[in-house]
């Protein structure tokens, strides 16, 4: 978590006191995930603010090849069809 582009140690979810009231930058980031742009968020004294973000997971992308392998044969990725080899032994 960065509060102001200055990253907090702290547990994200317990609270962070300030002295007086001001706007803070809240921007999150962590690895795997697609970044979030930063929200405002107007913090007074004795307040609590509750800033909330959807992470979203970042593209997973993935190839395969094969190489001689019997022409006509299914191929299945995580139980679902894929393709099906061609008739020279390579992924179609």
């Amino acid at each position: 978590m960065f509060l102001n582009d200055k990253e907090y140690a702290g547990e994200p979810s317990r609270p962070v006191a300030h002295s007086d009231a001001r706007k803070v930058a809240v921007r999150v980031a962590k690895s795997g995930f697609q970044d979030e742009p930063a929200q405002t968020a107007e913090v007074k004294k004795g307040a609590e603010v509750r800033v909330q973000f959807d992470l979203k997971p970042q593209p997973q992308f993935g190839s395969l090849e094969i190489h001689g392998a019997t022409g006509g044969t299914e191929v299945l990725v995580d139980q679902k069809n894929a393709g099906t080899v061609g008739p020279d032994g390579s992924s179609a």
